[in-house]
């Protein structure tokens, strides 16, 4: 927490610090202003600690703040979301390095089945599914997540069966070596008919009397 966020509820320590505060709001202090701050204030001030089960509660409570109705599924923060009127498609709300504290913290909880499923953390390791069975988190909401993280693609960058796209000429060699094969099959054939055609266009252009 910002220190001037800790000083902000006794704002009258402003006006006895020093008198140069006295015009300036205590959530706008400047580093040097916090060297007159008497460091007992700053010292016995409590930060605030988040534990797991804060983290994982605060998310679930939010996340079920956006449902108006109990049980009513609730849309995936962990994947992209589609604006049905627009048609553009919107990030997703937690990045992946805050999608993976939350599975880190939940599993240390025993609350993986109560996360949604996402790119960190999929159906395969528990999400989205139920408590563990010695999960104390009883008493956190389970909800009915919206949405599951399409399957990886074996086309691609991460490809483990196909290579990538390669150049055009690599994608039609197939192609091109079937149409070569089944032409060479044929081609004596067409040699012999190029070669009489050109002899009867020969014979035509000759004249019939030597003058």
């Amino acid at each position: 927490m910002h220190v001037g966020e800790r000083i902000q509820s006794r704002v009258w320590w402003s006006y006895r610090v020093s008198p140069k505060l006295n015009n300036r709001k205590v959530s706008h202090l400047r580093a040097r202003d916090y060297l007159q701050i008497p460091f007992v204030l700053l010292y016995t001030m409590p930060a605030k600690v988040r534990t797991a089960n804060t983290l994982v509660a605060r998310f679930l409570e939010r996340s079920a703040a956006q449902s108006p109705n109990p049980g009513a599924p609730v849309p995936n923060p962990f994947l992209p979301q589609k604006n049905l009127q627009t048609g553009r498609w919107h990030a997703p709300q937690y990045s992946l390095r805050r999608q993976k504290e939350l599975v880190k913290q939940a599993r240390a909880d025993g609350a993986i089945g109560l996360l949604p499923p996402g790119l960190k953390a999929r159906r395969e390791d528990g999400t989205g599914s139920r408590l563990d069975a010695s999960s104390t988190s009883g008493a956190l909401p389970a909800l009915n997540w919206e949405g599951e993280p399409a399957p990886r693609s074996n086309v691609g960058i991460r490809s483990t069966q196909r290579r990538f796209k390669g150049h055009k000429w690599e994608r039609e060699a197939k192609e091109r070596a079937d149409f070569v094969a089944k032409r060479m099959e044929t081609m004596a054939k067409r040699i012999a008919d190029a070669k009489a055609a050109r002899i009867q266009e020969r014979t035509k252009a000759r004249p019939s009397l030597p003058f």
